[in-house]
């Protein structure tokens, strides 16, 4: 199913909103852990430590976070802290910058919403 006309119109179902799954916010959320972040540093042509954070620096970020105390949730992607909302830092202008090159785990992602959408659609077969 092609999810990305619900995500860009009204990521996790709200209307307007953008990138959702790509901002951490008040949640506890975490993006990664990235499986395939070998393959994703060639492609962006960028170290690690640019990109990514390991369970060492990550756990220390969010303490009250249960997502980030989990060590199998690294590699994750690196926060903009120049935003509250904390978004990935490929996450710009509204839009993801590496779409087309993304890991797995972000080609694969599904909401909440998504999950509910795909659950009703199986409900119709």
């Amino acid at each position: 199913m092609e999810y990305l006309e619900y995500c860009s119109k009204s990521c996790l179902g709200y209307e307007g909103n953008h990138g959702g799954c790509c901002t951490v916010g008040d949640r506890n959320f975490i993006m990664g852990g990235i499986e395939d972040y070998e393959e994703f540093l060639q492609k962006v042509d960028r170290t690690f430590s640019e990109v990514f954070m390991t369970y060492e620096e990550g756990s220390k970020l969010f303490p009250e976070r249960s997502v980030y105390q989990d060590p199998n949730n690294y590699p994750a992607f690196r926060l903009n802290f120049l935003d509250q909302a904390l978004p990935c830092i490929f996450y710009k202008n509204n839009q993801c910058s590496v779409y087309d090159i993304r890991p797995r785990s972000c080609r694969e992602y599904l909401c909440q919403y998504l999950k509910d959408i795909e659950a009703q659609a199986i409900k119709i077969i």
